[in-house]
């Protein structure tokens, strides 16, 4: 990746001023290959996680339809318009969404000309409930926290410096019935984002990938052994690394 101006990016892509970040002194664009993404100022791109789909390049496997949970500033689901025509985005912290509003603007603009990215600021989990909140750690806009009360199974965060309330919702609530991968990002959270989605990984049957780890899993009081079990009672199996497909 390589910081460029927006100039820059403009006279190159041939594209008039615009974009909702254009004038904000808060973020930063860069470029990685042929496409932009806006970040926060402070923010260090190399902590970024790029999801590889080799797996999926190497089968000529394309889909419909991509679900991107936990999608940070929009970086995987930029990956993921390679081999889907739609993409479903959720990014629950403030900033990055700003920055992944402006980069699906930058997408369909240039690279991914054709493509549809629906975006959703709504904290997917196991149940659906008004509102929550949210905490944003300053330090890494791409790692977010969901706060609640113990009852609903969220990590009892004390300080409450920087959040927001936003919606929270199941997969299975949108009733998806085109889905070809679910891409889940969540930093822990994976196990209640599976269980608020069985129902349409029981129809779908879409590759689900995610990188599981043990102590981030046990923030919100579970562990690896568990998402396993769920896996196994959906018929799910690990074809490649962090890459789960159905057994039917």
């Amino acid at each position: 990746m390589k910081e460029i101006t927006v100039e820059q990016f403009e006279l190159e892509n041939d594209l008039e001023e615009g974009s909702i970040l254009r004038n904000n002194s808060q973020f930063k664009l860069f470029l990685d290959h042929n496409r932009a993404f806006w970040l926060p100022k402070t923010f260090d791109y190399s902590n970024i996680k790029k999801l590889d789909l080799s797996f999926f390049l190497n089968n000529n496997h394309t889909v419909d339809r991509s679900l991107d949970i936990g999608a940070g500033i929009g970086f995987s689901s930029s990956v993921l318009s390679d081999i889907s025509n739609t993409i479903d985005a959720w990014e629950i912290g403030t900033i990055a969404f700003d920055c992944l509003t402006a980069n699906f603007d930058n997408a369909v603009k240039t690279y991914a000309v054709g493509k549809t990215f629906n975006k959703h600021h709504v904290a997917i989990t196991d149940w659906n409930l008004h509102s929550t909140e949210i905490l944003e750690f300053e330090d890494d806009y791409t790692k977010n926290s969901v706060l609640s009360n113990s009852s609903s199974g969220f990590s009892d965060i004390n300080s409450k410096k920087n959040y927001t309330l936003v919606k929270q919702q199941t997969v299975d609530s949108y009733e998806y019935n085109n889905i070809g991968i679910i891409n889940i990002d969540t930093n822990g959270y994976e196990l209640k984002v599976l269980e608020g989605a069985k129902e349409t990984i029981t129809n779908c049957k879409p590759f689900i990938t995610m990188s599981l780890n043990e102590s981030l899993l046990n923030i919100y009081g579970n562990k690896i052994q568990e998402v396993n079990s769920l896996l196994n009672q959906l018929n799910y199996f690990e074809v490649s690394s962090g890459i789960y497909t159905s057994k039917q």
